[in-house]
């Protein structure tokens, strides 16, 4: 659920993950809490304000986050839509065949770096990543996840 669709959203306090200056094979290991959210990005000069593509505030950039234990601590996982890190997340879960959810454990590592078109910019982080869904029968699955609707 984003901020814009419900009136109680508090935004979520975990930390985020950082890759400031994390080597290549530097990896994550994230067991999450729940499923993957999508919340509109904040200006980066003053994050008080939505941030947008365009100048008449028609187009919000957008944000993916996935929040679940990291060592012991509770973490958050940040990605640009679109960015490399989005297109990676969004192959592992499809190459899983399941949804980021509660207790699926997503690894995501560093494995390079792309020098940028712009040589006064950082080059931009590449990632890879795999998501183990929660086993059937365990207390994270979902026991009607093919679909079927619940015996009642």
């Amino acid at each position: 659920m984003t901020d814009t669709d419900d009136p109680f959203y508090r935004p979520d306090k975990a930390k985020a993950i950082s890759w400031k200056g994390a080597p290549i094979g530097a990896k994550v290991v994230i067991e999450l809490d729940g499923p993957a959210s999508k919340v509109q990005a904040r200006q980066y000069d003053d994050p008080t304000k939505l941030d947008y593509w365009d100048d008449d505030k028609t187009q919000p950039k957008m944000n993916v986050v996935l929040t679940g234990m990291v060592k012991g601590q509770r973490r958050s996982l940040w990605c640009m839509i679109p960015s490399n890190l989005f297109f990676v997340l969004g192959d592992a879960q499809e190459k899983a065949g399941a949804r980021f959810g509660k207790g699926g454990t997503l690894t995501v590592e560093k494995v390079g770096e792309k020098p940028n078109e712009n040589p006064r910019f950082k080059p931009s982080n590449q990632f890879g990543a795999t998501y183990d869904p929660p086993k059937p029968g365990s207390d994270s699955s979902d026991p009607w996840d093919d679909g079927d609707e619940p015996p009642f």
